[in-house]
């Protein structure tokens, strides 16, 4: 399938998601603990305006992405810490979200003076750390599930397509940044080797790894694209359960 048309697939995926979960939440119809999430998909479509307005004005919006990533990785933390019982993983999630903004305010500052490859690189650290967290502390959140039935505890169905397509996604994207990472540095240091420049061999790299990967960043686009439309089907699910427990009030 054409790249282009995925990506407006995902961007109206996203727009939906966030009018639904802006309008749910306006008149009363989500919980309380799906707010995060609704902040989240509100940031992704503001981040995706916000980033066509750079690469218009400027030519370059990653930091755009790179910035906001941090701000999506808080809602979507806070969305699982809000739903697990487990005091330890909870203090982590705190830890994580107060580590990566106080890394991101310094990566802001010093943006400027760092070559775009640079700044590629750290930031790609960066994303891929707050891949690899979610997709754990979504599997926290499944060990808490099994912890909760045998205490008797309800199950909310509509965290659970949630948290599955967070685990999903965030896997399947985490793997893919650390082996597509690992790839860069092994044509880095082949093209290096041969006596290459250290600066056309960075971005020869990356732009090899980028290549070899084109299929694979479809699949994380679709996974992506899952990822949201499970928000969608949880928000609509909850409301009704919401609407149903008001009618019964």
């Amino acid at each position: 399938m054409n790249s282009t048309i995925l990506q407006s697939v995902f961007l109206i995926i996203i727009l939906l998601d966030a009018v639904l979960g802006l309008t749910l939440w306006r008149i009363k119809l989500l919980e309380t603990k799906m707010l995060p999430v609704v902040f989240a998909v509100t940031v992704s479509i503001a981040d995706e305006l916000l980033a066509f307005y750079f690469r218009v004005r400027f030519h370059n919006n990653l930091i755009v992405y790179y910035t906001s990533s941090s701000i999506e990785y808080a809602c979507f933390v806070w969305f699982l810490y809000l739903n697990m019982d487990f005091i330890v993983i909870k203090k982590a999630i705190i830890a994580t979200v107060i580590m990566f903004f106080v890394a991101r305010i310094g990566y802001v500052y010093f943006y400027i003076q760092l070559d775009a490859l640079s700044a590629s690189k750290v930031s790609g650290g960066f994303i891929t750390s707050q891949d690899v967290l979610i997709a754990f502390f979504s599997i926290c959140y499944f060990k808490n599930i099994f912890n909760n039935v045998a205490d008797y505890k309800p199950l909310n169905f509509c965290v659970l397509i949630i948290v599955t397509g967070l685990l999903f996604y965030y896997s399947f994207d985490s793997i893919t940044r650390l082996v597509r990472n690992h790839l860069v540095n092994i044509y880095e240091q082949q093209l290096i080797a041969s006596g290459a420049d250290i600066k056309k061999a960075r971005l020869s790299s990356a732009m090899q790894a980028y290549y070899k990967f084109t299929q694979v960043n479809t699949l994380v686009l679709l996974t992506n694209i899952l990822l949201y439309l499970c928000i969608f089907t949880a928000f609509i699910k909850n409301a009704i359960i919401v609407k149903k427990s008001l009618s019964r009030a």
